[in-house]
């Protein structure tokens, strides 16, 4: 049997949805653990719960974590799991009416520890989608081609089914103090413990790029860098267990260094940021100044494709000062979560 876990945060518009994918599974031998977290989720509760009881099998198990995160509701789905092999789900994503299916053809076609499948994307909006599968591979080949693809593919939960016997045998469980890329720690911290790992061309699983999934980005996190340098520790570990040289490993870094450094920068100027004038200097002089070895992997960017923002965030890199770089993006901040909320009211009343 499969289980799937899902976390539900506020996603009473799209639950029902995805809900309805599981149960129109062509596999039928699963169970959904639908965990709600945090308080006031009541309108969620009544819709998991509906759904849940018209299922004349039972499959459909409803849990609610008054007090927690994402993390706590997927560890307390892992704790009730009682399948064979355990997945996820995303509440506001969508499945292929034969995801799981494939998956238990691609797990009869050789066991291993995590099966790692593709993903379509679609974005929501624009009406636009893209399909990402990965190659058929085994053992470390399969493991390395997964951590060198597009980040997507190694940070992401939803796109792996996970032996349970071997998950509670590590121990390994997500580390509620993460708010940010708690799905790529724990991903990482799994494959660090086996060898045994098989990548295969699904494409099933879509994940659904709503307006709703940038909410996480506009709120400051006081781990935010903690959480980024721990996935980029345990990313180096990774590539040194498949065979990459310092030297490669140092090349794969540096390639991602100027968007790391970026999101970290910019979580200080978030809205609800509590960091006084000082207190961000000093985190913009650790962040970007202190190494210089790392502002100069910055500074040497290929800057061609970079939108205004990113343009006017390399002039202060080039110019070198946290103070005059913190005064301009702590204005700039204040104006903008001051003065936008304002535009985004007045303004469709002004074209009336």
């Amino acid at each position: 049997m499969l289980s799937i876990v899902m976390p539900c945060y506020r996603a009473e518009e799209y639950v029902a949805d995805i809900v309805g994918d599981v149960l129109r599974q062509t596999y039928a031998h699963w169970e959904l653990i639908a965990v709600s977290n945090g308080p006031g989720q009541e309108a969620q509760l009544e819709i998991l719960r509906r759904l849940a009881s018209s299922d004349e099998k039972g499959r459909v198990k409803v849990l609610s974590v008054e007090r927690g995160n994402v993390s706590n509701a997927r560890n307390v789905g892992i704790e009730h799991a009682t399948g064979e092999w355990i997945t996820f789900v995303d509440a506001d994503d969508r499945l292929a009416d034969d995801h799981l299916q494939r998956y238990i053809d691609a797990i009869g076609a050789g066991q291993a520890d995590i099966l790692c499948g593709g993903i379509t994307e679609h974005w929501v909006k624009e009406q636009r989608t893209a399909l990402r599968p990965l190659p058929a591979l085994r053992g470390r080949q399969a493991k390395r081609t997964l951590l060198l693809e597009e980040p997507i593919m190694v940070n992401s939960i939803w796109n792996k089914v996970f032996r349970a016997a071997f998950v509670r045998q590590t121990g390994v469980r997500y580390r509620e103090e993460f708010t940010q890329s708690q799905d790529a720690i724990y991903v990482r911290e799994l494959l660090l413990q086996t060898e045994d790992v098989a990548t295969f061309p699904l494409t099933g699983y879509r994940y659904m790029h709503h307006r709703v999934r940038t909410n996480s980005m506009s709120r400051y996190h006081a781990c935010f860098c903690h959480a980024v340098e721990e996935k980029q520790r345990l990313l180096d570990e990774l590539l040194r267990q498949v065979g990459l040289s310092e030297q490669e490993i140092t090349a794969h870094r540096n390639a991602t260094l100027y968007t790391s450094t970026y999101q970290c920068f910019f979580n200080l100027f978030r809205a609800n940021c509590p960091l006084t004038f000082a207190q961000r200097k000093g985190e913009v002089q650790r962040i970007l100044f202190a190494d210089q070895d790392k502002l100069l992997v910055i500074r040497q960017q290929d800057r061609t494709q970079h939108n205004r923002a990113q343009r006017i965030f390399d002039r202060f890199c080039d110019w070198g000062s946290p103070w005059w770089m913190t005064a301009f993006y702590q204005v700039g901040s204040t104006l903008l979560y001051t003065f936008w909320p304002l535009f985004q009211k007045f303004y469709p009343m002004l074209h009336k």
